[in-house]
């Protein structure tokens, strides 16, 4: 009886209309509450250090645009600068590439820098005092007379104001003198000056290309002499 009893009041509850699960237009109450948890689960949590990003933050400022490398913020050159984007990182390379800083590389090592000033400045100082010079090895072995062959006498001719004698000695003794200069400017200035000066060094030949330019110059110049008028290359050479 009992039994029969619970039975009925079970069918009962069932058959209310309070018992039915809830719902709103074609989904029941449960199955929102299901996707909600479900998005809740997959919808990425700003917590989650899984979900982080390694951004590049700028940290040097300027020194981005002088070749993107390395910071030298408090004197520590380990900071890595942040890359720019995917264009200019194509240009960067393009123009390391077709435009070296050759003046920049030698300027950067101060020792490699009074080196260069120093062996132009002596062979220089050696010929106008009617001493002996260091010779072209190309020419002693080859017989050939190298791209830079003349161009101590140039530089000489150039010092004692003869300009035409100079430039027909090799055409190029004012680009070197200028460079040499340079050099040696580079090598004996102090630490924080050399560092400006060679930053603006390094921008200028990044964005001219001039070194690439003036050594393809200097070698069409030293073929057309070599190839077009031989005698006339061979006598200024051998004086």
């Amino acid at each position: 009886m009992r039994l029969g009893v619970r039975l009925r009041r079970g069918k009962a509850a069932a058959s209310h209309p309070a018992a039915k699960p809830r719902s709103h237009g074609f989904m029941t109450f449960e199955a929102e509450l299901g996707v909600i948890s479900w998005i809740e689960s997959v919808r990425p949590r700003e917590d989650d250090p899984r979900n982080h990003t390694k951004t590049h933050q700028p940290k040097c400022g300027p020194a981005i645009k002088q070749g993107w490398k390395f910071c030298r913020q408090n004197g520590s050159p380990d900071i890595e600068c942040a890359p720019p984007d995917a264009h200019r990182m194509t240009h960067w390379m393009i123009s390391q590439t077709l435009s070296p800083a050759i003046a920049t590389a030698i300027l950067r090592d101060r020792r490699l820098a009074l080196a260069v000033f120093g062996f132009g400045a002596l062979n220089v100082a050696l010929f106008v005092l009617h001493l002996p010079t260091w010779q072209c090895p190309m020419l002693h072995t080859f017989g050939v007379p190298c791209p830079g062959c003349g161009l101590t006498r140039a530089i000489a001719l150039l010092f004692r104001g003869e300009w035409r004698a100079s430039l027909t000695m090799h055409a190029f003794a004012p680009m070197f003198v200028i460079g040499l200069a340079m050099i040696g400017l580079g090598a004996l200035l102090p630490s924080g000056r050399r560092q400006v000066f060679i930053g603006r060094i390094q921008t200028i030949e990044q964005k001219t290309g001039i070194t690439t330019l003036v050594v393809v110059a200097l070698v069409l110049y030293w073929l057309v002499r070599l190839l077009f008028f031989p005698a006339t290359f061979f006598q200024l050479i051998r004086g």
